[in-house]
């Protein structure tokens, strides 16, 4: 059977197939690292010359979809994905499962996933070639809840599957455990590549042999070893890598119950969490859980007529000023702010990461002019909807796309250019450093990439969160990659920052967020007349404070209340 896709081929490599008879010493432990072990004979000549094929092929499609900015390729880069039915994957489950760990680790509860589905369906190709290598790093885990947000299955070993040995080097090296200090922002790889680091093993790759060894940090598990492809001094390297599954241990569903002070009554929830939706990331949380998002957006869209931005987000203010506040909002004073750069910069290629409800991506989409456009990333559906319904209402579907899913999936960041004029960080600040740091690693913020985040210097309920963030401001106005700005509005700080030493280029100048501009630049003018009116106790900002103000006494006295009930009793 040929086939012309990498997906078809791997399916022909096994069809029919009995394989290798594996015998229990067909294992061997990888020495001081605890967990790895190789399965030697795992693949026929045959399944190998199909599934180099199918490696070969994987990276010529790739190579033709990668665009003249792309033509280098960076370490990180030496694979192309593919995914396989599960059917193609099951003779390979059947064979591997007698050598795979029962359990996700030595005191872990999670079993093994069930015959046929204990190996991931998503392979990485990797094809190395003189000169090539995979710098230090951690591999990644991946997980997937159930429909009620709890966690389902989770991956806890890696798999590479050794394609060829008539190569000089390109062993798969493990380090001892490093200090937590050497590591970069994103925890996964090394700050620097002049860290000293000890070997605590090195793996000769073999032609059929599957190297196992375990990787992300569940309870129960093993450590996940730092480790390398090191460089390939001649020939060429093929492997492809996979993950093991596992079955996460049923428990009950543990429900927080959180007194929001700003609603009627005390609202019992279901703690947020990611899940895996089809190819891409969701949420259950970012949102307030009693349809204000919803009210919000049919109010500004009931309330303005098509086509019409600027009076869309002043319905919105209006709204948000109605509600007291409580939806997560831009607001015209940062957004002011946020417009003065757009208009400076005049960027042709924007991010977004987090969309809400569409306020901020509408603001930035008026600004835009053909053929200039914003990716706006939201991990919530019904936000995502939400933002659609808006966006299309305001004239500006053909300029801003909304994008399922969040910055880690690959799915997301393959539609994103390279590099980015602009880089709106709007989520959860807690992950802003570890998100900028991933967005330069893989050069999609260069010198001259504009990034703007919200929700900076004002301290929330959240402690974590306002450390991590203050720990992102520190980066931007100190690490020298950045020279940076910040303003105050609407009861939050928005951070101003212009990239002029990141990569391997020499610095730059800046050249919009110069101490000349940041000394200079006024806001717009809804920004001058929400401060105006603030004097005089009118307008959104005042509307704001008026009421956050009543529900704060209001709360004050219900709990006297409460008091002197108890006293009488």
């Amino acid at each position: 059977m040929q086939g012309t896709s990498p997906e078809a081929v791997f399916a022909a490599a096994f069809e029919g197939a009995v394989g290798p008879c594996l015998a229990d010493e067909a294992r061997e432990d990888v020495p001081d690292v605890p967990g790895a072990f190789v399965i030697r004979n795992v693949l026929s000549e045959q399944e190998i010359r199909e599934l180099c094929r199918a490696v070969r092929l994987a990276h010529c499609q790739r190579e033709v979809s990668i665009t003249c900015e792309e033509s280098e390729r960076r370490d990180s880069q030496h694979h192309a994905p593919v995914r396989v039915s599960q059917v193609a994957m099951e003779p390979l489950c059947q064979r591997l499962r007698p050598f795979l760990p029962s359990t996700a680790g030595p005191s872990s509860q999670a079993m093994l996933e069930t015959p046929g589905r204990e190996i991931s369906t998503f392979l990485r190709c990797y094809r190395y070639k003189e000169g090539d290598c995979s710098k230090p790093h951690f591999d990644k885990p991946w997980h997937e809840n159930n429909a009620n947000g709890s966690l389902s299955v989770f991956s806890a070993y890696s798999l590479l599957f050794y394609l060829s040995d008539s190569f000089e080097g390109g062993q798969t090296t493990f380090f001892k455990p490093v200090d937590a200090k050497l590591l970069s922002c994103s925890g996964l790889t090394l700050k620097s590549d002049d860290a000293t680091l000890a070997v605590a093993a090195r793996v000769a790759p073999k032609m059929g042999d599957v190297l196992v060894f375990p990787h992300g940090r569940a309870n129960g598990c093993h450590p996940n070893p730092l480790h390398e492809g090191s460089t390939v001094v001649g020939g060429e390297k093929l492997l492809i890598r996979t993950d093991a599954l596992f079955r996460a241990a049923t428990m009950p569903q543990k429900k927080v119950k959180q007194k929001q002070s700003k609603r009627p009554k005390e609202v019992e929830y279901v703690a947020p969490v990611y899940y895996w939706d089809h190819d891409h990331s969701s949420y259950t949380g970012g949102q307030l859980g009693d349809g204000t998002e919803r009210r919000c957006a049919e109010f500004a869209r009931a309330e303005t007529i098509p086509s019409n931005p600027d009076d869309f987000l002043q319905a919105v203010d209006r709204s948000y000023a109605s509600d007291a506040g409580t939806m997560m909002h831009l607001g015209p004073a940062r957004g002011g702010y946020l417009d003065a750069v757009l208009v400076a910069c005049m960027p042709m290629s924007v991010l977004e990461v987090g969309t809400y409800i569409g306020y901020s991506a509408i603001r930035i989409g008026r600004l835009l002019s053909e053929p200039a456009h914003l990716w706006t990333i939201e991990p919530n559906p019904e936000n995502a909807e939400l933002a659609e319904a808006n966006l299309a209402h305001c004239g500006l579907s053909g300029q801003v796309t909304v994008v399922r899913g969040t910055l880690s999936d690959d799915v997301v960041r393959r539609r994103l250019p390279k590099p980015l004029d602009l880089v709106f960080l709007d989520h959860r600040k807690s992950i802003y450093l570890r998100d900028i740091a991933d967005l330069e690693e893989r050069g999609y913020i260069a010198n001259g990439t504009i990034v703007v985040a919200d929700d900076i210097g004002v301290m929330g309920k959240r402690q974590h969160a306002n450390h991590k963030a203050e720990e992102y401001a520190q980066y931007v106005r100190s690490s020298g990659r950045y020279v940076s700005c910040h303003r105050q509005g609407d009861g939050s700080g928005i951070e101003l920052s212009e990239a002029v030493a990141v990569g391997d280029c020499c610095r730059v100048e800046p050249r919009v967020i110069t101490d000349d501009w940041c000394t200079k630049v006024i806001p717009v003018e809804s920004v001058v007349v929400e401060e105006s009116e603030a004097l005089n106790g009118s307008g959104v900002a005042a509307d704001i404070r008026r009421l956050r103000e009543e529900a704060a006494i209001a709360r004050a006295e219900k709990k006297k209340c409460k008091v002197k009930v108890v006293e009488t009793a």
